[in-house]
């Protein structure tokens, strides 16, 4: 009997004990009127025009950093693309040539002979840009890039021939096709001109 009463004593002492530890019941309303302000804050901010146009197009903010990175990430994929109108080229000729002689080796050598024209109206004493090549009905080739040392008088034109290593495998219709079907097109990216004046397109 005296056991059961020291048992229900401490159980008596325990509950007051954790009463006691609690802040007063107006302090935790309060508390509580404080987290459901700040709550209904957040969901004001989320049900802006804004964020919910976002959400309409893809169910992220167009502030979000998820939205951020994906336009990062397309500007980046994005190709600079120079003008082709400064600076015109046509494929006069070509040849091709076996690379070595041992067996198994697949990749051969373009010889190509181009005709450089300058469209602009200012004498150019030397350029660089990328050629590209592409099948008649549009369909491309191969780009690489192209330096041209000599200088074009302003309406003008200028040849070019040189060699480069072409991989059946990758780039083969540039081997196998006539070069009547094939075309060339010209991005220039930068230009010296005779006055000793540079720019960048």
């Amino acid at each position: 009997m005296k056991l059961r009463t020291k048992l229900s004593l401490l159980v008596v002492g325990s509950v007051l004990s954790a009463a006691a530890a609690q802040p007063p019941l107006g302090k935790r309303i309060e508390t509580l009127e404080k987290r459901v302000a700040e709550l209904e804050k957040r969901v004001a901010q989320l049900e802006t025009p804004e964020n919910k146009k976002g959400a309409k197009k893809g169910g992220v903010s167009p502030e979000s950093p998820v939205r951020r990175t994906e336009q990062a990430s397309t500007q980046k994929e994005k190709k600079k693309c120079y003008p082709v109108d400064k600076v015109t080229v046509e494929l006069i000729k070509k040849e091709v040539k076996q690379i070595g002689l041992a067996s198994g080796n697949t990749e051969k050598q373009l010889q190509i002979m181009l005709m450089f024209t300058n469209t602009t109206d200012t004498d150019i004493r030397k350029f660089d840009g990328e050629i590209t090549f592409k099948k008649t009905t549009g369909e491309k080739i191969i780009t690489f890039d192209l330096a041209f040392d000599k200088p074009i008088e302003a309406g003008k034109k200028a040849s070019w021939y040189g060699a480069i290593d072409v991989d059946p495998l990758k780039s083969g219709a540039l081997l196998t096709l006539d070069k009547n079907e094939i075309t060339a097109e010209y991005g220039i990216r930068s230009a010296v001109f005779s006055d000793g004046s540079t720019k960048k397109f």
